[in-house]
């Protein structure tokens, strides 16, 4: 597998140059890291072997579907890691990542796969230190490190999925979703639709423990309103574990009829 990540930026020049770190500790799993500038004040700096593309674009940055999208124009493996610009991973994320999706796709060859690793949102002010193991700052803190974590969802902090399944969908949907939130809830929802297969049972190359990642606490343009109301005009109701069930079941909304 030649994994391209493409990170999608609205960020500051210490995140992204942290994240950007991370992902040099493991060159062996990576093809090539794609970082999509959004619209950045002042333009984000990168080191030499990061591909770049600059966004400009008024009014002030929305959906990042946009950015995924453009980054994965521009990629040239064959597999797509997205990966937040503002969280922690331990230094064998991608390969663990990799070895989870092999395993998927030798179990089901035919089905569209998308792997996520858990995710874990830090409260506003929280710290996390990249240079400690994940599972002692885990116990450090008081955080349960089992399968049964219950802060976690299905946007795509850190997502695999191959690049022709990905453009088969058609991609992210800016059409729909213009608002920073659910175009990640919706392509789940079309993964299902399609009888396909979206995961986060990663386990970590080093201990078989769970892949997590920490997602650290930003301020966003987000309009809780707004994106909830497009997720229900393009699906006929909020985003649910239940919705889901219905459409692996076979149903299709009326606003898709």
């Amino acid at each position: 597998m030649k994994v391209s990540v493409v990170i999608p930026a609205f960020t500051d020049q210490e995140t992204i140059e942290r994240t950007v770190t991370q992902l040099e500790r493991e060159p062996n799993a990576i093809h090539e890291v794609i970082v999509v500038d959004d619209g950045s004040h002042p333009p984000l700096r990168l080191p030499g072997w990061v591909i770049p593309i600059r966004i400009d674009r008024e009014p002030y940055q929305r959906t990042a579907g946009v950015a995924r999208n453009l980054g994965a124009r521009r990629a040239t493996g064959d597999t797509l890691l997205f990966c937040d610009a503002s969280i922690y991973f331990p230094e064998d994320a991608v390969a663990s990542m990799i070895q989870g999706y092999e395993i998927a796709k030798i179990t089901t060859p035919d089905e569209i796969v998308m792997l996520t690793a858990r995710y874990i949102g830090l409260p506003d002010g929280a710290v996390w230190n990249p240079c400690d193991d994940f599972k002692d700052q885990f116990d450090a803190k008081s955080i349960p490190y089992n399968d049964e974590f219950a802060l976690v969802n299905v946007d795509h902090q850190f997502a695999m999925i191959y690049r022709h399944d990905f453009w088969k969908l058609g991609g992210y949907d800016t059409k729909h979703f213009v608002n920073w939130g659910l175009e990640c809830q919706d392509l789940t929802t079309r993964i299902a639709q399609v009888n396909g297969n979206v995961s986060s049972t990663v386990r970590r190359i080093k201990d078989n423990s769970r892949l997590y990642v920490v997602h650290e606490y930003h301020e966003g343009a987000r309009d809780e309103d707004l994106r909830e109301k497009e997720f229900v005009a393009k699906w006929g109701e909020k985003f649910s574990r239940d919705l889901i069930i219905k459409v692996l079941r076979g149903y299709v909304p009326e606003q898709q009829k």
